[in-house]
């Protein structure tokens, strides 16, 4: 997260705030899932959560090839924050 955080201050990237504010909401949905559901001991639904954290990574890293596409960030940080 501190990543991702770090990169959307960039100049340039940090005025896209609709694109910067759709970035930090998928980072904060990937652990806000799997913590809410954690919580509540449910092996089940746990699994479901973990699915639909999973699916927020996926929005994330599909908007890192955006960001990459946009010119807001250079091959090597794309691929340090994908990894």
């Amino acid at each position: 997260m501190r990543d991702t955080s770090l990169l959307t201050r960039k100049k340039g990237f940090s005025k896209d705030f609709a694109f910067v504010n759709q970035i930090q909401r998928s980072v904060v949905a990937v652990m806000a899932n799997i913590a809410e559901e954690f919580e509540r001991f449910n092996n089940k639904k746990f699994i479901r959560y973990l699915n639909v954290a999973k699916g927020s990574a996926g929005e994330l890293r599909s908007h890192l090839y955006i960001a990459l596409d946009s010119g807001y960030v250079s091959e090597k940080e794309f691929s340090e924050i994908k990894n």
